[in-house]
């Protein structure tokens, strides 16, 4: 799955409820017009799955090729 918007909905409620609804999923991208709000967003988002006791390292499969801002 791919992330538009590292504002607050899309790195808590977005990840927060799309990761424990089904099994598999697995964030692959994030994009944001904001480039701090892109740089700030992994380890926002890491914490958010943590926080719901979810696999970070299997869920969040983010590289620096494809954190972007658009």
């Amino acid at each position: 799955m791919g992330l538009v918007g590292c504002g607050g909905r899309g790195i808590y409620a977005g990840i927060g409820d799309c990761a424990p609804s089904s099994r598999g999923v697995q964030l692959t991208a994030i994009g944001d017009l904001f480039p701090e709000r892109v740089a700030q967003a992994p380890e926002k988002i890491k914490a958010n799955l943590l926080r719901h006791e979810l696999p970070v390292d299997d869920i969040y499969l983010v590289t620096e090729e494809t954190a972007m801002t658009i």
